[in-house]
């Protein structure tokens, strides 16, 4: 009976998965939600490995080198202009939003502001 490398199974699944934007958007999104920023970095170098051409097309859409990109998705975290160049590579923008529930009671009104001649 052949052994089958289950980590291979798993990345071939993960590399169909996240050609698809919506599938990416969604698997970066919830990984954007953990509380450890290394799981969003490694969620982004699944999604920039499962593109088309891998890593080294991603590499060229985001005008850096490939020491470059692999410095960006370290734990040691990415600077924001590679991190911005990456994103936008793989087709996908940052976008930030409120959290969907809030307080009851806690909106702040805004108070206009007026100008005295």
């Amino acid at each position: 009976m052949e052994k089958r490398k289950k980590t291979g199974d798993l990345d071939d699944f993960l590399n169909r998965y996240l050609k698809d934007p919506m599938d990416a958007a969604a698997y970066l999104n919830d990984a954007l939600s953990d509380e450890d920023p290394k799981i969003f970095l490694s969620a982004l170098k699944d999604v920039a490995k499962a593109q088309e051409g891998g890593l080294s097309r991603v590499c060229e859409q985001a005008h850096l080198s490939r020491e470059s990109l692999y410095n960006t998705l370290k734990k040691a975290g990415p600077r924001f202009e590679n991190f911005k160049a990456l994103i936008e590579a793989l087709g996908l923008r940052i976008h930030i939003e409120l959290p969907q529930k809030t307080k009851p009671g806690r909106k702040k009104k805004r108070k206009s502001a007026t100008a005295t001649v």
